[in-house]
């Protein structure tokens, strides 16, 4: 579909998705073709925050389920998408928006994307949820690249980019963050191996000159739950803002839970991260919000550390790691000392 701006309004109701459309070798439950101006899916009403895992509470809804059949003829070594475009940016620009939809897959172990705008200019989705059929005990098995919400490339225009009010239970990954201008509100992600991952758009087939823009980007009131892995941010070489106020984080009870092992962040990189990551805290003074920066690799003005889980904490002169995170500590047992990577040298 494509061409001209468009509403698809969907009444409440099952839409089964019985085939994938295939095109240039990928594949598309929804397939944007080339268009201007905006392409909309829009439900009737969608109550995303009382959904549940067995679907129980989603019959009254409009609800988009990719049947077993469909999903076992998906491949397991390249992306397909639920809604996406051609794999390709072009002029004039590709804009898609969902709004108060449910969106079900039966397995999350396969790099299926739900909402896609990697080769759009803009989107939004609002309302929607998104769940899985699989059994969501632990992680085993989970594809990180099964996600929920992938936003924008860089240089998207970003006059109406935002995800508010969605829900993700059991996907590989519930919302990356990419692009510029993108505001995300009321946002939460359960039982997912990673519920937020900032950037990390490079692999997708046709390449993006980045993958988080030059511009802030801003979480206001999210949430993860039980995943078994905390947010991630990954390389852009630009120099990002991301402002994160009121994120909350509910991890479960280790080592009996096997979602209580989360961090809240991390990096893959030491230094392919660039930028300021805030947040806001309550003044136990006056109980009012102060900013306070969290993240800043250029000044190492940093109140926030991080640490490489996978790195050895003490060892010989000689097996020091040879690119740790900023403030990462290690002994040296040959010095008998404690040192503290500076960005630069061990000091």
């Amino acid at each position: 579909m494509g061409e001209r701006s468009a509403v698809l309004q969907f009444a409440n109701g099952h839409y089964y998705f019985d085939t994938f459309f295939v095109h240039d070798g990928y594949y598309y439950g929804l397939y944007l073709a080339k268009y201007q101006r905006e392409i909309i899916f829009r439900g009737c009403n969608n109550d995303h925050r009382a959904t549940m895992a067995d679907n129980s509470s989603i019959e009254q809804c409009a609800v988009f389920k990719v049947t077993q059949a469909a999903y076992a003829s998906l491949p397991t070594n390249q992306e397909s998408y639920f809604i996406g475009s051609n794999c390709a940016y072009e002029f004039p620009y590709k804009v898609v928006g969902v709004e108060s939809i449910s969106f079900y897959i039966p397995n999350c172990e396969k790099p299926i994307i739900g909402i896609d705008g990697a080769y759009c200019s803009d989107m939004h989705v609002e309302k929607c949820f998104f769940t899985s059929g699989r059994s969501i005990d632990d992680d085993t098995g989970v594809n990180p690249k099964c996600v929920a919400v992938r936003g924008c490339g860089q240089g998207n225009i970003g006059y109406n980019y935002y995800f508010k009010h969605i829900k993700i239970l059991g996907w590989g990954t519930g919302f990356q963050i990419t692009g510029e201008h993108l505001q995300v509100v009321d946002c939460i992600a359960q039982k997912t191996a990673y519920g937020f991952v900032f950037g990390n758009c490079e692999d997708v087939p046709y390449p993006r000159e980045g993958s988080t823009g030059l511009h802030p980007n801003t979480l206001i009131n999210c949430g993860a739950e039980y995943n078994s892995k905390g947010a991630i941010y990954f390389g852009t070489g630009h120099k990002n803002a991301i402002t994160i106020i009121d994120f909350n984080m509910e991890a479960g009870l280790a080592p009996t839970d096997p979602w209580g092992s989360e961090f809240m962040f991390s990096a893959d990189d030491n230094s392919s991260f660039y930028g300021d990551i805030s947040y806001a805290v309550l003044s136990n003074v006056n109980w009012q919000h102060i900013a306070k920066n969290a993240w800043d690799t250029i000044t190492h003005a940093s109140k926030f550390k991080t640490t490489d889980l996978l790195a050895p904490l003490s060892g010989t002169t000689a097996n020091r790691p040879t690119d740790p995170v900023y403030l990462s500590q290690y002994f040296d047992t040959t010095l008998d000392k404690m040192l503290t990577w500076n960005g630069t040298n061990w000091v």
